[in-house]
């Protein structure tokens, strides 16, 4: 027997209820239902009498299962929505945040003029960044690393998805030599980990029990370990004049543009969210 929405919606409150609270369940039935069955939110009082097919519904319940144990529902589906943009998300790589989408537009809007561009995309991840650069700044070629090989994966994927090139490597910032097949770079972006280690414990458990903690966290003792090493391979990496985008840790905003002063790079600028949270950096490279 098919299944009217309306007893799906109260599925997903039953369901979910200890986990999320009433907001966050009604946006995950809808986020749900859109992805799943192609219907957007704006037409439920439209097809509030409709049903999903009885078979369509074993496997909603399945889903439920999982979401009822934390999991995040992309990982569920398998895909996000970033900067207009469908990418395949699994839990080898970090769920792009919205927040990121900003970082995005503000590259974007400060380098479209450019005859050509150089960018390096360093910790990719789901590859988020380097191909919506790449989609967007149809002049830039465009590189991007990654420590794990899945995420790799996934980021290959996502460029092949969205008919965009994209050079990728296997390479851990941290300890590497920087490769020496890299050219020198117009700019350099990273969305690196920044959680304090300590932290943990604030965050929801669909964060911490699912999504890949060498993509948060860092430890609590050197919690600007990745702006640092970013920065230092900057200092070798960019062009004359290139330049540096961070989204970084509200907590440790300003001790990155500190960092940042102390490794010479000029013209900082700290912007906020549109939430108004300090979130994101850029700076220039020195003059050699």
């Amino acid at each position: 027997m098919n299944k009217p929405y309306s007893l799906i919606k109260q599925y997903f409150k039953t369901s979910l209820s200890s986990l999320y609270d009433e907001l966050e369940i009604n946006s995950l039935f809808y986020y749900y239902m859109e992805m799943k069955f192609g219907i957007k939110k704006h037409q439920f009082c439209l097809s509030d009498g409709d049903s999903v097919l009885s078979s369509s519904f074993s496997l909603l319940k399945k889903d439920l299962e999982r979401l009822a144990q934390g999991e995040p529902i992309q990982y569920i589906i398998g895909k996000t929505e970033f900067y207009g943009t469908f990418f395949s998300v699994t839990p080898s790589v970090l769920i792009p945040r919205q927040e990121t989408e900003e970082l995005v537009e503000l590259i974007i809007k400060e380098n479209r003029e450019a005859a050509s561009l150089t960018i390096l995309d360093i910790g990719t991840g789901s590859g988020a960044i380097a191909v919506s650069l790449a989609k967007h700044l149809p002049k830039a070629t465009v590189y991007a690393t990654d420590i794990s090989p899945k995420a790799l994966q996934v980021a290959t994927f996502n460029a092949e998805q969205n008919n965009v090139c994209v050079t990728y490597h296997l390479h851990d910032i941290l300890s590497q030599a920087i490769p020496e097949i890299f050219p020198t770079f117009d700019l350099i972006v990273s969305n690196p980990p920044y959680i304090p280690a300590q932290e943990k414990i604030k965050l929801h458990c669909n964060v911490t029990e699912f999504e890949p903690g060498e993509a948060l966290f860092v430890p609590d003792q050197d919690p600007l370990i990745f702006y640092r090493k970013i920065a230092e391979a900057g200092s070798s990496l960019l062009k004359e004049n290139g330049k540096l985008y961070f989204e970084t840790y509200e907590q440790y905003h300003a001790e990155t543009e500190i960092l940042l002063q102390h490794l010479h790079y000029h013209s900082i600028r700290k912007m906020e969210d549109i939430n108004g949270r300090p979130r994101f950096i850029s700076c220039t490279q020195s003059i050699q």
